[in-house]
């Protein structure tokens, strides 16, 4: 059901193409078990740490964040 998620975003246009394909790998990441916590999809401390670090990002980022994921 939620297996293409990551491609849904590819080539989305964060102003940096590391960005971008962070968004599609934490997309596919996310879209394996919908219903677990960060923690438990991300596998490692290391990637948990790298989502938040995606998360916490500048409001003119959020603002093209939001306009992506709708």
């Amino acid at each position: 059901m939620f297996e293409h998620i990551g491609e849904e975003f590819r080539g989305a246009a964060l102003g940096d193409a590391r960005l971008s394909a962070r968004l599609e790998r934490i997309g596919e990441v996310l879209s394996r078990d919908p219903g677990s916590s960060f923690p438990q999809a991300m596998g490692s401390e290391g990637q948990l740490e790298a989502l938040y670090r995606f998360l916490n990002v500048s409001p003119a980022r959020r603002h093209v964040l939001s306009s992506i994921m709708g």
